[in-house]
């Protein structure tokens, strides 16, 4: 939303991110998945494991497969190591430890 006194706009992320060198993006991105996470204290929440990938996944009533997580940029990758997902089928079982 606008900072300006009075001023209703509300800016979407592409406009944010056109409007502001890389570092304030950054800063900005950080602060969007902190806030996130703060609304919904409840909720179990995994930052994608994928370099450069912001993105934060609600893993609270997610069901694995084969302890497979996919963030909403499409990266793929393993709950429990935190690895780009290449396993076989019995790779990393316990994902309970992470939920713990």
């Amino acid at each position: 939303m606008c900072l300006s006194g009075g001023c209703l706009k509300r800016f979407n992320e592409t406009e944010i991110k056109n409007s502001v060198d890389a570092d304030v993006y950054y800063k900005f991105r950080k602060f969007f998945k902190q806030q996130i996470k703060l609304r919904n204290p409840e909720n179990i929440y995994v930052d994608c494991a994928i370099v450069n990938c912001d993105a934060v996944v609600d893993v609270t009533n997610h069901s694995f497969h084969h302890n497979m997580i996919q963030c909403s940029s499409g990266h793929k990758f393993c709950i429990k190591c935190k690895k780009e997902y290449e396993h076989e089928k019995d790779a990393c079982k316990d994902v309970n430890i992470l939920l713990k």
